[in-house]
This record gives structure tokens, sequence and C-alpha cells, in this order.
């Protein structure tokens, strides 16, 4: 592509090569000047006088068509590879001319004498420098293809697997869950396409092992999670995935949440393991369940339940305060290990007083045990809010504390009354 302009001084007739040293290639035969449309090649030499220039200058143009095509078309339009032609003004071929035909005169003062841009004038060929120059208004400017850009180099760098999940905040304990099916997992699997085709893994020799896929898939659990590993056909390791983010210290977070979660809803570990093996699910180790319970829930529930009971008992404070009071144990009979003896406040039905009672507390007596979880709460209440009623079951043990004549609480006037149902039941077998 040839590119055009005009200076503003006069001077000589000359050839000046562009700095640079011009580079020879060989390439296939790629030419935009030869490639021109013949009615382009007419408009170029009509503004030639006389027919042996116009045979001059096919001539030329031939020649520089075959130059281009020996050179390639990016090696002849390079701009090292280019000359700047000025010419006098004893030249009538390049003179520009008027709507009318006639040349410029250069005394004129919006006459510039032109100059020109040779692409491919520095390169050696036959009769470059015999190409007449070709005026700016009869110039057609070829648009050059559009070249691809270069291939990137090929990336050598080994894909990253992505690294397993950890627990960093309290938010991501709370994440959703789902049970999934080994075989829907394995289809899963199978379906993906890792980023390596061929293994990583260092043989003895220290070479690497380059087997090529696919790669086996094994599937296993642990605790309450399920793990995928590729393995290639030599025994190497690609990557493992697992189904569950890992706390610190490498526990799992399904793990855990089973283990808190079966104490805070009031279950216990033999039943929910049970549900479990029906289900034909991984389970928590049962020492792992109790070194989860020992370590994180104890201490935090306990925490928990004092902060709520300041809060009821403050609100309690200067009011006359009936409570409700019954004793659970853990199973029924002479067999029973614990008591629970829980109080509840009549108007805002929160609990404000537990007490534990354990059988070695008793002398191995469980019937007592109920009448000494009693006894610890009235003797904590009494000394915190100012208790008016206490409303039980028929315990014989305890209308024997409250009784108002010999009892153990007769000096603390507080009114003993039965709940409706343990009373018609009392009445109905008397």
């Amino acid at each position: 592509m040839c590119h055009w302009s005009y200076s503003y001084e006069r001077s000589p007739s000359a050839s000046t090569p562009m700095k640079g040293k011009p580079s020879l290639v060989t390439a296939p035969a790629l030419s935009m000047i030869g490639a021109s449309s013949g009615t382009d090649r007419e408009e170029h030499l009509d503004v030639i006088a006389g027919a042996t220039e116009i045979q001059s200058l096919e001539q030329s143009l031939q020649d520089m068509s075959i130059v281009e095509a020996e050179m390639g078309e990016n090696v002849f339009n390079d701009l090292l590879n280019s000359v700047i032609d000025w010419t006098d003004e004893g030249s009538s071929n390049i003179h520009p001319k008027s709507d009318d035909g006639k040349n410029y005169d250069s005394s004129d003062e919006e006459y510039f004498p032109p100059i020109c841009i040779r692409m491919g004038g520095a390169l050696k060929g036959p009769s470059i420098d015999e190409i007449p120059v070709i005026g700016l208004d009869e110039n057609v400017h070829d648009q050059p293809a559009h070249e691809d850009p270069p291939d990137e180099p090929p990336c050598n760098e080994e894909p990253a697997f992505p690294q397993p999940l950890h627990v960093l905040c309290e938010d991501d304990i709370g994440a959703r869950a789902a049970i999934v099916y080994e075989d829907s997992l394995k289809q899963l699997a199978t379906f993906l396409i890792l980023p390596v085709d061929k293994c990583t893994g260092l043989l003895q020799a220290g070479t690497f092992c380059n087997s090529s896929a696919p790669f086996e898939i094994n599937i296993a659990t642990k605790g309450t999670a399920i793990s995928v590993e590729w393995v290639c056909p030599k025994g190497h390791s690609l990557w493992r995935w697992n189904s569950q983010a890992k706390m610190k210290f490498g526990m799992q977070i399904g793990d855990f949440l089973l283990s808190t979660n079966i104490l805070l809803s009031g279950n216990n570990y033999a039943k929910v393991a049970l549900w479990f093996k029906f289900m034909n699910m991984g389970m928590v180790n049962k020492n792992t369940f109790f070194s989860i319970q020992d370590s994180y829930c104890v201490d935090t529930i306990k925490d928990f339940w004092d902060e709520r009971r300041s809060e009821a008992l403050s609100s309690l404070q200067g009011k006359d305060v009936v409570v409700l009071a019954d004793g659970r144990n853990d199973s029924p009979g002479h067999c029973a290990q614990y008591c629970s003896y829980t109080t509840m406040e009549n108007d805002t039905k929160e609990i404000i007083h537990v007490a534990t009672i354990d059988k070695r507390h008793t002398s191995w007596n469980s019937v007592v045990m109920e009448m000494e979880g009693f006894i610890q709460t009235v003797d904590k209440l009494t000394s915190e809010i100012k208790l008016v009623e206490v409303c039980t079951d028929a315990h014989a043990q305890i209308g024997a504390l409250m009784n108002p004549v010999k009892g153990k609480y007769k000096a603390l006037e507080i009114h003993h009354s039965l709940d409706i149902w343990h009373g018609a039941k009392n009445l109905a077998k008397k």
C-alpha cells in the first residue's frame, strides 16, 4: 500500500532509503499491487503522457509485482524497505492537474511539489528505481488484508486443582447440605474431565509417570463424608475430592454438626446411629461423638444457660413468683440413673431452674432422687427471688417437706399446691 503526502520545500529529485537493514525472506506469492484490477491500472496510466512512458510503467509494474511476490507482502510493505522520492519542477508527469485538465503553476502559493513514499523501493529487484511517481489525485489505496494474530505459545504450566475447602468463619458451618447416593456421585465423577490428560506423579527413577487417561475412580467413606479419588494405572493419586469441608485439626464439618445436634435436639447417639445404619449412611464414630460433646458442647451450653437464666431472674425481681415444678428420670423404675428436676415460672412460662441428680448422690437410691431435686430447687430459688407458691405433682415425699406444721419449709410460708391432673388422679385413688 502506498501513502502519499506533500512537502513544503522544493528539492532535487532523490531517493533516500529508510533507516534500518532490509530483510529478504522468501514467501508465497502475495501481491497487492500486481493483483489490482485492470481499471485501476488504466486510471494510473492515464496520467502519464506518451505511449513510451505507458509501456515503461507497465513493464515496471510487472517487475514490481515479481519483486513483491518473491519477497512476500509483509516484507515488501515494511517501512524499513521503503524510499521517499522528491520531484523536480521539470517532471511533467508528476504535476497534479486542476479540474480543467491544466497543470498547476509552480509559482502559485497554494501549489506544493509532491513527494511519494514507495514501498519496497529499498529492496533489490529489477527496475524498481525506474517506476514513475504517481500523484495524489491518481492514487488508488488498497486496503491490506487483516492478518491473523500470531498463535500464542503453548502454556507449559501444570493445571492447578482446587484446594480442599476449610471452615474459616461461623457462616461456613451452617451451609446447606443434602444426602448424596454413591451411584449418582460416581456418575457425575465419570462424566467430568480432569484438567490433565497425563499423570504427573514421579517414579522412583525421578521421571514423570505420564500415564494417559482415563483414570480409575475410587469412592470411599469416612464418618459422614464421602470422597472421590482419581488414580492412574500405576497407582498415583491425581486428585482427591471430599464432600465436606474440614475444620481445625482436620475434623469434618458434617461429623461436628451431627455430634452437636444430637445433644442439642435431646436425642442420644445409639438411636441416631441405628437410624443411620438402616439408611446405609456413614455415621460419626462413637468416640468422636463423645469427644466433640465434651470439648465443644458441655461448657458452651452451660454458659448459654447461665446467661439466659440470669436474664429471666432479673425480670422477676420484686415480684411474687409462682413456679411449677416436676422431675423426670432417664428411665422408669428403680434402674434410673439420673433425674432432672425442672422449674417453670407460671406467668412467663420460662424455665428458671434445672437440677440434675445422679443416683450416686442419693446412696444409689433412685426413689429419693426427685425429692433431692426439689430440695435443691427450693434452696436455690428462695435465695434469688420471692417465692410464694410451688405447684407440683402429688409426690408424698415433697408433700411432707411442704407440710405447714412439721415440714422442712414451714418457716418459709410457701403455699404448696397440686396441679389439677395429679390432684384429680390422687383423689380418685383415695
